[in-house]
């Protein structure tokens, strides 16, 4: 149940994000703290986005046309999408009577926040990645303030550094609940335990590849070895198989609705980079070997992983790396015999952190608000 303030109250806010759960969840976890400060919050999303969206209860959610742009064919499609999309986002925030547009991502962003600036609104974006997103740099002139994710984001002119403010990344109330529950990881040296995740375009990548860098491992180390790893459906059988045969002790799912409470058994993950699972290491503290997906927008996952691994809370390898599952397991084989060294990473990441960024985003969108509260007329 939300906790609703009545200070805000005539304040209508719209909260726009799509394509993917990097982007929607943080963008649904600061919808509800406006909604907590007595806000009417709308929420805007496309086809993509609404998939991470199911029983939200708080807010309406309005689905708008998805403006992807991918190839040059794609250009004479993407203008009549963009067209269409413009028209809905314009019909919709005057209806509402908008005061406020804050943008987490995805194109769908695009179109919301142009008709926003044509319409008056106070603008608003949050970049959670390392190397700043097409659609957030060709906002940026145009925006009242943007949060980032990372101190040092690529890709931002320097004229527009008094608009941001490091909020940190937004990550999913669950994992701040395990936080904040004091959950910590093992790293008692008898058993190490792996988190491997990666998404639909990390799964099925990684149940070749984990595998394989096990088999470097001796059977001895291999018995010490846990895996809990997201694969795909069609999948399972077999992974569950080759786990066996290697003699490591392995828990598989297509899919993990319980984020929290596995980080904090996990002494260590394997992963993607994208800034939402970045998001929820840094809040639990979790070392991370890193295999960026490599054909990200602007390669932005590859600039997170470095800038973790700069502060020494991760390892970084490419997907592309022939020699990859023996670097891997090498790796691995030194952390079993130094378990003091996933101790040592954990501390490098604690100040990377806070639960409570979303807070700090809605306080920068609410701190302008001054006597202004009403519906424009």
């Amino acid at each position: 149940m939300l906790r609703v303030s009545r200070r805000h109250s005539m304040l209508n806010v719209v909260v726009v994000a799509g394509g993917t759960g990097g982007h929607v969840y943080p963008a649904y976890r600061v919808a509800c703290l406006l909604a907590e400060r007595g806000c009417n919050v709308f929420f805007m999303t496309d086809k993509r986005g609404s998939r991470y969206l199911h029983g939200v209860p708080y807010f309406p959610v309005t689905m708008v046309r998805d403006v992807r742009y991918r190839q040059l064919f794609d250009m004479p499609l993407f203008i009549i999408r963009l067209g269409v999309s413009c028209l809905q986002s314009f019909i919709l925030l005057w209806r509402w009577r908008v005061r406020r547009v804050i943008a987490f991502g995805g194109y769908v962003s695009l179109p919301c926040m142009a008709m926003g600036w044509l319409l008056g609104c106070r603008l608003f974006a949050h970049e959670q990645n390392a190397r700043m997103g097409r659609v957030n740099r060709w906002c940026l002139p145009y925006i009242d303030g943007m949060a980032l994710g990372f101190a040092e984001t690529d890709g931002m002119a320097r004229r527009y550094v008094g608009k941001t403010r490091h909020t940190h990344h937004v990550v999913r109330q669950d994992i701040i609940e395990a936080q904040e529950r004091g959950d910590t990881h093992r790293h008692d040296g008898e058993k190490l335990t792996i988190l491997v995740v990666g998404g639909s375009q990390g799964a099925s990548v990684f149940s070749s590849l984990i595998p394989q860098a096990l088999s470097h491992l001796t059977r001895e180390e291999r018995h010490r070895v846990v895996v809990m790893q997201q694969c795909l459906s069609d999948q399972l059988t077999s992974l569950r198989q080759r786990y066996h045969r290697l003699g490591v002790d392995a828990s598989l799912s297509p899919f993990f609705n319980d984020m929290g409470k596995l980080l904090a058994l996990a002494d260590m993950a394997i992963s993607r980079a994208g800034a939402s699972i970045i998001g929820e290491l840094l809040i639990t503290k979790t070392p991370a070997l890193f295999i960026p997906y490599p054909f990200a927008q602007d390669n932005h996952q590859h600039a997170n992983a470095m800038r973790v691994q700069a502060w020494g809370g991760a390892w970084l390898y490419e997907q592309s790396d022939v020699a990859i599952s023996h670097k891997i397991g090498e790796t691995l084989r030194h952390v079993l015999g130094n378990p003091q060294r996933l101790k040592a990473m954990s501390s490098c990441l604690a100040p990377h952190a806070t639960p409570h960024a979303g807070e700090h985003i809605v306080d920068m969108l609410l701190a302008c608000v001054g006597h202004e509260g009403g519906t424009p007329s």
